[in-house]
């Protein structure tokens, strides 16, 4: 389901699933209507044996993904603000649709390769934590600012970076909330790749298609 209409859009290139974050003019933040839609893709990902790899990406140039939306989403959960449309309401109605579309605790045995096409702040960062491989822009940055407002990472970060980057970097991200750079990122182990822009989808299909013509019970 692909248009400029859609909040997300999805594809499949034979066993490989595209999954696109469709909100360029609003960093690519999710919705209500985004979580609904991306939980039930993930949903479907994980029981059609026809797919076997899914790649994440953002639309446009400039972010990956801003996180939940500051207007819509967070005041919400929060009961700041009424459910008013359709897809309040059915993202009330089932809030595991929330953690699922990030791929927090969502029970996933198939690999999904990030693409990060721009800026992955916040909860963009978590989304790419749980992914298994990451391949960035050159112009992408990451970071977990939320300790800087009072916050913390909702999404995942705190287990999964100790996880899986030094520890000290791992303490540097989460604790001074600074960003780093795709080229800093990719020293520390965060990313596999750092292509430029052109070259994102590209790479992160290459990586995809290896993966797919690899035995699945043993992937």
């Amino acid at each position: 389901r692909e248009g400029g209409a859609q909040p997300m859009h999805d594809g499949a290139d034979g066993p490989v699933l595209v999954l696109t974050m469709n909100r360029p003019e609003k960093r690519n933040a999710l919705s209500p209507e985004m979580l609904v839609r991306m939980a039930a893709a993930w949903r479907d990902f994980r029981d059609d044996p026809a797919l076997r790899v899914a790649i994440l990406t953002g639309a446009g140039d400039t972010d990956f993904c801003a996180g939940g939306d500051l207007e819509l989403t967070m005041p919400m959960v929060t009961g700041a603000r009424k459910p008013e449309s359709e897809w309040d309401h059915k993202l009330l109605a089932d809030m595991t649709q929330f953690t699922d579309a990030i791929l927090r605790g969502f029970t996933l045995y198939k690999p999904v390769i990030a693409a990060v096409n721009g800026m992955a702040l916040g909860g963009g960062t978590e989304m790419a934590n749980a992914c298994d491989l990451r391949v960035a822009a050159e112009h992408a940055v990451f970071g977990t600012p939320e300790a800087k407002v009072g916050l913390l990472p909702g999404g995942g970060s705190i287990s999964r970076l100790p996880r899986q980057i030094p520890y000290a970097k791992a303490m540097e991200m989460l604790l001074i909330g600074d960003s780093f750079s795709a080229q800093d990122a990719l020293a520390m182990g965060l990313v596999n790749y750092v292509v430029p822009r052109e070259q994102l989808l590209p790479k992160a299909l290459e990586l995809a298609a290896k993966i797919a013509a690899n035995g699945p019970l043993a992937v």
